[in-house]
């Protein structure tokens, strides 16, 4: 298992969020995260980005696509 900030495999990243921080993965989390991270001018992404970087957002915002099509 990883221990970086941010994790570089979408299973590290899955086993973040649904082990470590407790989020299960619901269709309906999953596209609303997919909706307000798509969105460059919403204040979701804005603040996304200003605390992680673009690089990470685009990341973060490819891991949960990839999450809705395991469903």
């Amino acid at each position: 298992m990883e221990h970086e900030l941010f994790p570089k495999h979408y299973e590290s990243w899955k086993n973040c969020i649904t082990q470590k921080c407790k989020t299960p993965l619901t269709k309906e989390f999953v596209q609303e995260r997919i909706k307000v991270l798509s969105q460059k001018n919403s204040q979701g992404r804005k603040a996304f980005v200003e605390k992680y970087g673009d690089h990470w957002t685009d990341r973060v915002l490819g891991y949960f696509k990839q999450a809705l099509e395991e469903m």
